[in-house]
């Protein structure tokens, strides 16, 4: 009998070959590594801080705290989360709406 894998998407289930899915699986590390390819070492302090910090917060994060936290130039965090928006999340700076920080 052949090895599969259950995926379940919503209240679908689909049945893949084992094969299948550890082909998937390693590539994984080329897709991480292409997408956050763009960041820096303070994009990724600024990632991880919030994504660490923000189910304790339970509120979208101020620039200003996420700044002082980090002590980091309040604009040099706004433009970082700005450039996380419009690369992870494919957000328009100018018309998001919360990705774990607020703009007033």
């Amino acid at each position: 009998m052949p090895e599969t894998v259950l995926l379940g998407q919503g209240r679908q289930m689909t049945e893949l070959p084992r094969e299948t899915w550890e082909e998937h699986l390693s590539q994984v590390p080329q897709h991480s590594e292409t997408r956050l390819g763009f960041m820096s070492e303070e994009h990724h302090l600024v990632r991880q801080f919030v994504v660490r910090e923000l189910p304790s917060a339970g509120n979208p994060m101020q620039p200003e705290f996420i700044s002082q936290s980090l002590k980091l130039p309040v604009i040099r965090v706004n433009t970082i989360l700005d450039e996380l928006g419009r690369n992870l999340f494919g957000v328009d700076p100018l018309c998001q709406d919360g990705i774990g920080h607020s703009r007033r």
